[in-house]
């Protein structure tokens, strides 16, 4: 009985680095990502696909997230991007 409470703890002791691990590789992943962004904007909502394939996904953000007017724009094309619930004056 001693020897299986040993090994469980060791596995959680890995799980446990495992996740530390992983953790520090995605804050450092997207540290580096959001500095390759460059945008004018003073606030910005950054969408970001990590699939290799193209999405339609809706996004939802919650109202009291957004500021009262506002605009949004893709990036990478620069056209308005169409939404529900953005105010109709620009």
């Amino acid at each position: 009985m001693r020897r299986y409470e040993t090994e469980l703890e060791e596995n959680r002791e890995m799980v446990t680095e495992a996740k530390q691990f992983s953790d520090r590789v995605m804050d450092d992943s997207l540290l580096r990502l959001t500095g390759l962004i460059t945008t004018s904007a003073e606030k910005n909502l950054v969408v970001f696909n990590s699939l290799s394939r193209m999405r339609t996904d809706v996004v939802r953000v919650p109202a009291d997230r957004l500021p009262e007017r506002f605009a949004l724009t893709d990036a990478a094309t620069g056209a308005d991007v169409a939404c529900s619930g953005c105010p109709t004056e620009r």
